[in-house]
Formats: structure tokens, C-alpha cells, sequence
């Protein structure tokens, strides 16, 4: 399904608060609806100060973010929305500014930058981010809850690698082996997770009189595990960056929601294409931006260029064949906050 629809997000932490009814309920400190616990980024806490916040005085906004896997998280900033946001100083029964001014883009947007990815020897610590809005005026008496919920959005990569083996005829028949579909992809820990299909089966089989290059379809199944949002960018153009000064993290993407581009890119002899591009010619890498069929799962067939065992023995692995997914991702958290008049 594609999304129409143009929408604005805050790349790379977007954070969503929202003003619950007057009965309050939503989870307190750390409480989070697509939290997933296997996910290298976590927000290790998301916090106001104080809570509860006194009518009309000022309340600090803390999301701290840890990033647990080994690779780097970028340009991960953060906005919030939809609350009450006030225009100017006479809307003061909505949140305002650190000056009770109305918010502007700016006023409710803070940046993490990069959060770096755990090294060996390397002690790394999670990166807390603050920032101070007014609380509402309220009526004399009124004691009123807020849920702010916390949607945190990075750039991110799945990084993965395998091997494929080829045979000659007579050692494959002694091996008394079945053929597999199925290839495994070791990768990074990380909500996009990566599987292979080699649709002639594992191994490859030269038998006597067969003429090299065989071209088998290798495809490459991308699937959401993370519990949260993924989108890419096939237009091109970097939505990962800042659109302006007066509006730091915030960028506008289209049509990309739910997708992820990938790049398979095969080292040593073994030549890789798109199956799908007709146009295209075997070389050492190959790419394709695919959607995830309601956020869930994608898969990209590419086609192999694999040559004889001349001069190899009986038996070869072809590869390491590098299999990568570049996406945004967001995943959410969620805390309350109670105003009290004075």
C-alpha cells in the first residue's frame, strides 16, 4: 500500500504528546505501546520535571536513548506534537514556551545528533535530551493529565553477509545432501532482520556437460520485527537532513512510508543483478527500494552470475555476498503529566 498522503515528521525522534481526557489513565515512566525490547535503540527513560507541574509554571522535558546494538544510529532528533500547543502569549490555557510565548517548531524540537554504536573496549552511555515548555493555566480547582507520548525515529542500517556453496555433480551425489531454499544472513542486531532464498536450492550443482555461468535468482526476504515504523527514501533526496535553521529535524517525506532500500553487493568473481530490471547487466553490486506489505515483510528476487569450479576442486563458496537495508525507523514510549492550579 502506498501513502499518498505528504506527511511531516521529525527525523529522528519524533515525539508525539497528546492530551488525554479528563479521567487521565496512559502509562506512567518508561511505560511504552511499541517498545521492543530486542531493538538496538531503546529510550531508557522519558520524564517531566516537575510532576506534578504547578499552573502555569515551567516543566523540563527529558528523553534519554541508548543505542545497544553495533551500529551507529544517525541523525536522531526529536519534536513534540499534538498537545495544546499555544500561538501567542494569550493562549495560556495551552502549552507554551520556556517564555509563555506561543511554540514554534524550534521551541518544541531538540537533537540527539548520532548515537554511536557499542565497540568493544568502548564503554558508550545513553544520551539524555531536555527541553522547557510553559504549563496551561488552569481554572482555580482544575487538576488536569496530560499523555505525552514519545515516538523516537533514527536512521539506521541492517548489515548482513553469507555464503553459497557450489558443487560438482559426483561430490554432490555422494554427499547424500538435500538442496536448500533457504540461506541463512548473519547481520546486526536490528528491527529490520534479513533472510535469504536461493530459489534453485543451496548448493549450486554443476553437473557434467552443464555451461557455465548458471544465473540462479537469489532473493533476499525483509521483515519487520521491531514493532515500529520503517520508511526510505527512493526519491533520492536526503530526508535524513534538516530542511531549514528555523526548523532543525524536521523533514517531509512521500510515498516511502514502509519501505527499505536494499543493496546486495558480492565480493570476488560471483556477478549480482535486480531480476526485476531487465536493462540491467551483471557487476558487484546490486539495489532495489522495496515496500514491506502493511509494514510487515518485502522480498526482492536479484539474480547471481556464478561461474564453474574450474580450477576450484570439487566444492567452492562463493561469496562473502553482503546483503544491506538502509531505512528510518520510529518506536514510541510514553509518560503523563498532571497540572494543578494553583
Amino acid at each position: 500500500m502506498k501513502f499518498k498522503q505528504k506527511h511531516t515528521l521529525m527525523a529522528l525522534v519524533t515525539l508525539t504528546l497528546i492530551a488525554s481526557g479528563c479521567t487521565g489513565g496512559g502509562g506512567g515512566e518508561g511505560s511504552g505501546e511499541n517498545a521492543a525490547g530486542t531493538n538496538p535503540i531503546q529510550a531508557t527513560s522519558f520524564s517531566a520535571s516537575p510532576n506534578p507541574a504547578p499552573n502555569g509554571n515551567s516543566v523540563t522535558f527529558t528523553l534519554e536513548l541508548s543505542n545497544n546494538g553495533n551500529v551507529d544510529a544517525e541523525n536522531v532528533v526529536g519534536k513534540l506534537w499534538n498537545p495544546p500547543f499555544a500561538d501567542g502569549k494569550d493562549d495560556t490555557r495551552t502549552w507554551r514556551d520556556s517564555d509563555e510565548g506561543g511554540v514554534s517548531t524550534a521551541d518544541r524540537s531538540f537533537s540527539f545528533g548520532e548515537l554511536r554504536g557499542q565497540q568493544e573496549g568502548v564503554e558508550t552511555f545513553a544520551q539524555p535530551q531536555t527541553l522547557t515548555l510553559t504549563a496551561p493555566s488552569l481554572s482555580e480547582g482544575q487538576s488536569f493529565p496530560y499523555n505525552f507520548r514519545a515516538e523516537y525515529t533514527y536512521k539506521y542500517s541492517t548489515d548482513g553477509t553469507t555464503t553459497i556453496t557450489v558443487m560438482d555433480g559426483d561430490t554432490y551425489r555422494e554427499s547424500n545432501s538435500e538442496k536448500s531454499q533457504t540461506v541463512s544472513i548473519s547481520h546486526n542486531s536490528a528491527p529490520i532482520t534479513l533472510e535469504g532464498q536461493l530459489l534453485t536450492g543451496n548448493p549450486i550443482v554443476y553437473y557434467e556437460g552443464d555451461s557455465p555461468p548458471k544465473t540462479p535468482k537469489f532473493c533476499v526476504v525483509a521483515s519487520n520485527e521491531g514493532g515500529g515504523t520503517v520508511f526510505s527514501n527512493p526519491t533520492g533526496e536526503d530526508i535524513y537532513s534538516p530542511n531549514g535553521e528555523n526548523t532543525p529535524g524536521e523533514y517531509t517525506y512521500e510515498d516511502n512510508e514502509n519501505e527499505v532500500k536494499l543493496t546486495v553487493t558480492s565480493v570476488g568473481g560471483t556477478g549480482v543483478k535486480d531480476s526485476g530490471d531487465g536493462d540491467s547487466s551483471f557487476g558487484n553490486t546490486a539495489e532495489a527500494t522495496v515496500e514491506l506489505v502493511s509494514g510487515e515483510e518485502a522480498r526482492k528476487c536479484f539474480e547471481l552470475e556464478v561461474g564453474s569450479l574450474a580450477n576450484s576442486g570439487d566444492q567452492k563458496e562463493i561469496g562473502p555476498i553482503n546483503v544491506n537495508a538502509d531505512y528510518g525507523y520510529s518506536e514510541s514510549t510514553a509518560t503523563e503529566v498532571t497540572v494543578n492550579s494553583r
